[in-house]
């Protein structure tokens, strides 16, 4: 690694487009040393970008398609978030490098990711001794890797149709021991304004002969309920020159459980070779909570300790068996865990166009807080496993999601698993009992397709767990980018999740509404199946009420009788009135006048026509609670009747 030192050099202001001549070099303060290894990290290294239309830039790639970093976050590419100019001739140029004592040719080795136009190009060119600029090498060099996709043009000008992979490249600087050197990668583009994102740079480095080990994949087995299950994947790769004949792996795991591990492997690893090993050694994961897990790989000799470590994940997590469920992700990820196929989901505070803000709090999860989903990403936040063997129904999942997705074969939807077994599609557009859920059906079930109101900002999606009672579930907040253009994938945003709620069907089979004996009805409510609450149908009936709005309340029954309204969180306990049914409301509480935490006490009573209204400003307090409300009133023959139950939703 090098410090960022102070670049003295001029441009020149003009080239020949397309020619092969010799530019004017940058006058460095300070040659660069070899071995080189430069990662640029901490700083753009002793490199310069310039040329014609040049938009070669330093720092974090977030384009479409360029959307990473080789290794680490940050690199050099044609343009941050941008696709390259036309009638470009620009370049990336090192400072010198000294080779002069040499007695072999040293290898230049580096990341390199490729979207360009076929009839664009890319190269590597290199000065010696301060002479005119080279072309570097050829495609069929012995010992060469991946150098240059077009063996008629000696260049680069592949497209990448989907992310850009960042490929290892290597080969032979053919005459430069003895010299003084300067590489430059330069991009020469015509006059079509249909270009792409261009060419990134990553570590690079130059060296003579090198040994050199490296992790270049490091795979923990799936999170879930349980202990670690089966062996940890690592992949080493013979990154230098010299062969290894061994090394050893050190593991170090952090978490409820402390680890440390060291396994030998005795090996036969030419340059390039790669060996796929496994971690045999007892992990214990037994207590329920996040792994962190550091791997290094140590060999002798080993002149680039920079890409020795890889680390890793692993989630015990914990079985929920307490409901209501309720999770609004504000003291963190809540063991949910993302996967996928170019996953770009994040916890924390959306701040991207449309969705700007987060459900409640201060964090959702969301397909990238501040920009754009990944090209043809196929993603998914899975939760924790829900044990509801408690339950003789099925009860509802409830979130507040938004969405943008521009791309018409985009979407979201919610699978889940029901004791390990394969994920399925749950619910449909329209399903009884439902709300805001999917708005496209299709033989394989539901999505959520295009974006979402922006008026109506973060919307209460509910559906009904299907089967779930009696089993333990797992869900997915599936997000699939469809078959978007770089540019489509731009303009979405994807989808925000938040303020997760897991309970029971309200008031079991629910108490039948008794229109003019016993009825109530609360903003306007609706029973699940979508009948009012005025044809008498049984079931829970649902109802929001906004901190903007009153919340109206309206009972009918017998003229001049009382009416005593019970407040409660739902399916808390039971208590039971002989003769008239069951209400799962056990908790009232104050919200207002008439209403009074312990005693059932009528303190309201009906008109002469057997209506009673009251509207009440919605309590603060209340936000993201859902609570029941019901009625008791008098019935024709002297008895006591219920009403309708009725769950209240309070939303911000």
């Amino acid at each position: 690694m090098f410090c960022a030192l102070t670049l003295l050099f001029s441009r020149r202001s003009a080239y020949l487009l397309g020619l092969q001549i010799a530019l004017a070099a940058p006058a460095f303060t300070q040659s660069i040393p070899i071995p080189l290894y430069e990662d640029f990290e901490t700083s753009p290294g002793l490199f310069i970008e310039s040329g014609i239309n040049s938009n070669w830039e330093w720092g974090i790639p977030n384009a479409a398609t360029i959307s990473t970093a080789g290794e680490g976050e940050l690199a050099w590419v044609t343009g941050l978030e941008a696709e390259y100019l036309p009638n470009s001739d620009s370049f990336l140029q090192s400072a010198p490098l000294d080779f002069t004592r040499l007695t072999t040719d040293p290898t230049i080795q580096f990341l390199l990711a490729l979207d360009l136009s076929l009839n664009d190009n890319a190269f590597l060119e290199m000065s010696l001794d301060g002479g005119p600029f080279e072309r570097v090498g050829a495609a069929e060099d012995p010992g060469s890797v991946n150098w240059y996709t077009d063996a008629i043009d000696q260049s680069w000008n592949e497209p990448s149709f989907g992310l850009a992979e960042w490929r290892l490249t290597r080969n032979t600087l053919t005459g430069a021991a003895g010299s003084t050197a300067i590489l430059r990668w330069r991009l020469v583009s015509g006059s079509s304004t249909f270009t792409r994102e261009g060419l990134g740079i990553d570590r690079v480095q130059v060296f003579e002969g090198l040994a050199d080990v490296g992790l270049v994949s490091f795979t923990v087995p799936k999170s879930g309920p349980a202990p670690l299950a089966g062996p940890l994947q690592i992949e080493v790769q013979n990154l230098g020159t010299e062969l290894i004949t061994s090394f050893e792996i050190d593991l170090q795991v952090t978490g409820p459980v402390e680890t440390t591990v060291t396994e030998t492997f005795s090996v036969q690893l030419s340059p390039l070779d790669r060996a796929p090993i496994q971690i045999l050694s007892p992990i214990d994961t037994s207590l329920e909570g996040e792994y962190s897990f550091a791997a290094s790989v140590r060999a002798v000799g080993d002149g680039v300790p920079q890409n020795d470590g890889l680390t890793g994940q692993y989630i015990h997590q914990q079985v929920i068996s307490t409901f209501p469920y309720i999770e609004d992700f504000e003291s963190g990820a809540a063991q949910f865990f993302v996967g996928g196929d170019s996953p770009s989901w994040e916890l924390g505070l959306p701040v991207a166009p449309i969705i700007d803000g987060p459900a409640s709090g201060l964090n959702s999860w969301v397909t990238n807080l501040d920009g754009a989903i990944n090209f043809q990403e196929q993603s998914y936040l899975q939760s924790v496993p829900y044990d509801l063997s408690g339950f003789d129904q099925d009860p509802f999942l409830e979130f507040r999601h938004r969405f943008s997705q521009s791309s018409f074969s985009a979407g979201n939807h919610v699978d889940y698993s029901l004791d390990g077994g394969p994920f399925m599609r749950l619910g449909s557009e329209n399903d009884p009992g439902s709300l805001n859920w999917y708005n496209e059906t299709f033989s394989g079930g539901g999505k959520w397709e295009n974006s979402s109101p922006i008026a109506d900002g973060w919307r209460l999606a509910r559906n009904i767990i299907e089967g779930g009672a009696g089993h333990t579930v797992v869900f997915r907040f599936e997000f699939n980018a469809g078959t978007s253009t770089s540019s489509g994938a731009i303009s979405q945003e994807g989808v925000g999740l938040d303020d997760i709620r897991i309970f029971a069907a309200p008031f079991g089979s629910g108490q039948p509404s008794q229109p003019n004996t016993a009825l109530l009805d609360i903003n306007n409510s609706a029973e699940v199946l979508g009948f009012p609450t005025s044809f008498g149908m049984p079931g829970p009936y649902f109802s929001s009420v906004s901190l903007s709005e009153n919340l109206s309340i309206r009972v009918e029954g017998l003229a001049f009788s009382p009416v005593a309204i019970f407040v409660g969180t739902p399916s808390v306990g039971e208590a039971f009135f002989p003769l008239v049914g069951q209400v799962d409301i056990a908790t009232p509480i104050s919200l207002g006048s008439g209403f009074a935490p312990g005693g059932i006490n009528p303190f309201f009573f009906t008109t002469g026509s057997g209506v009673f209204e009251i509207s009440l400003s919605t309590p603060a307090s209340l936000i993201g609670i859902p609570l029941g409300f019901q009625g008791l009133l008098p019935g024709p023959d002297g008895g006591l009747l219920l009403t309708n139950a009725v769950q209240v939703d309070f939303l911000p």
